[in-house]
């Protein structure tokens, strides 16, 4: 029989829990999350890369509360949702695109971090010839202050292995150089 953990800690957003091994860790209010990395073929039939700028939690080389970094498009799944359901719902409102499940090309499943029990839904999404919106954002003080740019292969590959970023940028990159090679 499974033991239930301990809850050390709560607040709106996190919950600290103990396990019977004496193991620690956090479980976020939605506990799964999506990562999206958005591409298209532009008017030169290249094709760019979707990077979402936002601020991170607090991390050793952070200059400012809102200096931003590299990032796929996230979100926690709320209510009840599918990932596929916040998926689409996260691409609208950091992305600005109106979206469906037809857009997605590949994903896959990765877990966050040996300290958490967060799995991280992982997609990729082609918006080639889709007109980009404005992102309409959760209202959230991260997401007021990010933004987006498309880059180009060379540079989202000088972003992953020079700039501290969010795994699943790598991840998600990853995904599109197994289903589309070089």
């Amino acid at each position: 029989m499974k033991i239930k953990p301990t809850l050390l800690f709560k607040t709106q957003w996190i919950s600290v829990y103990k396990n019977e091994k004496n193991f620690f860790y956090c479980q976020r209010k939605g506990i799964n999350s999506i990562a999206a990395l958005l591409f298209r073929k532009n008017e030169n039939n290249e094709v760019e890369f979707m990077i979402h700028y936002q601020p991170m939690p607090e991390v050793e080389f952070k200059k400012s509360w809102d200096q931003p970094y590299p990032c796929t498009i996230t979100g926690s799944f709320e209510d009840g949702d599918t990932a596929e359901e916040t998926v689409i719902k996260e691409v609208a409102e950091e992305g600005g695109f109106i979206i469906n499940k037809n857009h997605i090309v590949s994903s896959n499943i990765n877990a966050s971090s040996t300290q958490m029990n967060e799995m991280v839904f992982n997609y990729l999404i082609d918006v080639t010839n889709l007109k980009q919106g404005v992102p309409t954002t959760d209202g959230s003080i991260f997401e007021q202050v990010a933004f987006n740019k498309w880059v180009d292969k060379k540079e989202i590959e000088k972003i992953i292995v020079e700039e501290l970023s969010l795994s699943s940028l790598a991840n998600c990159y990853l995904m599109y150089l197994i289903k589309y090679g070089n």
